[in-house]
């Protein structure tokens, strides 16, 4: 199962690396999904409004999405970006 981590306000992806220690032999896939504007995509525009990060976040799940089952992972501001982003996929 793939478990798509995401990055709490202010933070990146490396938060998550702790995570793959507790999960290696479990059949648990972390995926940190890193925002624009933060680590690897420090370059790219940062979204201003919860809709533009919502398209941020699902484009970056579709990539990794397969017929695999897969779970979303995060808190604070995160909850209802991921949650808005897995209401947008369903449809």
């Amino acid at each position: 199962m793939k478990l798509f981590c995401l990055v709490h306000a202010g933070g990146d992806s490396r938060y998550f690396d702790k995570f793959i220690a507790y999960t290696e032999n479990k059949n648990i896939d972390i995926v940190p999904i890193e925002y624009n504007g933060r680590g690897k995509y420090k370059k790219e525009k940062i979204a201003e409004s919860f809709d533009e990060l919502r398209e941020e976040v699902l484009h970056k799940i579709c990539m990794y999405i397969s017929e695999e089952p897969y779970a979303l992972f995060g808190h604070s501001t995160v909850s209802y970006t991921h949650l808005r982003a897995h209401e947008t996929s369903l449809h």
